[in-house]
């Protein structure tokens, strides 16, 4: 419709027109244009009388201070009391909520969005979840939002304690005695090739000579004089030495029954027995954990692992979400047991802050000034209050009509 043709306009022109009526029959002598007349004045009367009641709600008319009008913000306070009583006791009470509350199925409704929904929607609603954490876990935020691995750790530690580590890790090398006993030769055997061992070896064989040559002085002098005329090598004696040595390991892993063999067996066994008895071997894992804990980063490292592995992550908790989503829907027990469980928190928060409706109502209400809050309320109902000055001019010229008829019949 256009402009011209709303109410906001017809109502007071419908005034206007009638005031015109009344003035230009004023002075009426044939019967019909009395009548005319009897209808615009009793128009005129009945539009001004809805007119003023209508603005009355509103504001002042003519901005005359008149008792009992600018109703809304004379009023507010007791209108936004009834407003808040309404919604509290008769619109929105706890029963009416609770009994739209018992025929939800909550069950449905979540497996419906996480099963139609595009996989990619849901993904990406978990990379966002992901990069989240990341950024709130990298925040240099006093460790307020940060996990406390200690606790974790300390779990962990705990549940560590409850474990024979002792007897697994002597029945493991138990079960690879010839194993560690190769292990034993091949890294004396790489010892004796670094370039350190010959000088230490050297050092070593040296001091023994010097020292044992000390308590006898027809020895010391032997020393003294083959040093003299070089028959007293160290390193060729330190040379020769190495190579008996390796010769003895290579002479030990062809033969078992070799006297090093028989010395290391004898050595791991009796190792063996001391991780059995021994109270410090129980505790090692434990130990080695706290170790771990001084030395690593676990917020670094975790947030490291979860970057690397983002993809994978979301697709473990895409399917898992789609697997409890299906069983959600299809499965009667899960659905009952999910939709008790959830109608149960919601009641219980619903009967806890029921009464926060009503603050909420009331607090947006208070927040809004008188003029704003007026304008508001015109500008809903404004059109249908304009129909009743319409309907005030109609129908009041249609009473003025049955009062000529009175006086003239």
């Amino acid at each position: 419709m256009k402009k011209y043709f709303k109410i906001t306009y017809l109502a007071p022109a419908s005034l206007i027109f009638a005031m015109a009526g009344y003035l230009l029959t004023i002075n009426a002598q044939a019967d019909a244009i009395k009548m005319a007349h009897a209808f615009f004045e009793a128009a005129m009367v009945g539009g001004l009388a809805d007119w003023f009641a209508v603005v009355a709600l509103f504001r002042h008319p003519l901005n005359l201070p008149i008792p009992h009008t600018s109703i809304i913000k004379k009023n507010r306070r007791k209108i936004t009391d009834r407003i808040v009583e309404m919604l509290q006791t008769q619109w929105l009470t706890k029963e009416a909520i609770l009994k739209k509350l018992d025929s939800y199925d909550f069950s449905n409704e979540i497996s419906v969005v996480f099963l139609t929904n595009g996989d990619g929607e849901l993904k990406s609603f978990f990379g966002f979840l992901i990069d989240e954490f990341i950024k709130k876990q990298s925040e240099d935020n006093n460790g307020g939002n940060k996990i406390d691995y200690s606790k974790i750790i300390a779990g962990i530690e705990k549940e560590m304690a409850a474990i024979d580590f002792t007897t697994p890790l002597a029945g493991a090398l138990n079960s690879n005695f010839d194993i560690f006993r190769l292990v034993i030769i091949n890294e004396i055997d790489s010892w004796l090739l670094m370039p350190d061992t010959k000088f230490v070896l050297r050092e070593k064989l040296k001091k023994i000579i010097i020292t044992y040559a000390q308590k006898y002085e027809m020895i010391k002098t032997a020393v003294e004089f083959g040093e003299a005329i070089g028959v007293l090598n160290y390193d060729t004696l330190t040379q020769e030495l190495i190579k008996l040595l390796g010769a003895e390991l290579e002479a030990a892993r062809a033969d078992e029954s070799h006297e090093l063999n028989s010395q290391l067996n004898h050595t791991i066994k009796n190792m063996i027995d001391k991780i059995k008895n021994n109270q410090m071997s129980a505790a090692l894992p434990s130990l080695m954990l706290r170790y771990a804990t001084e030395k690593i980063d676990f917020n670094r490292a975790a947030l490291g692992l979860i970057r690397e592995n983002k993809a994978a992550i979301i697709a473990f908790m895409f399917n898992m979400a789609k697997s409890a989503a299906d069983d959600l829907k299809t499965d009667g027990e899960i659905k009952n047991t999910f939709n008790f469980w959830l109608k149960n928190k919601i009641s219980a928060f619903i009967n806890a802050n029921h009464s926060h409706i009503g603050e909420i109502v009331r607090s947006n209400i208070d927040g809004v000034n008188d003029d704003e809050l007026v304008n508001q309320i015109e500008e809903k109902v404004g059109d249908d209050l304009q129909y009743i000055r319409l309907n005030g001019a109609i129908v009041g010229g249609l009473v003025g009509l049955i009062i000529y008829f009175f006086k003239s019949f």
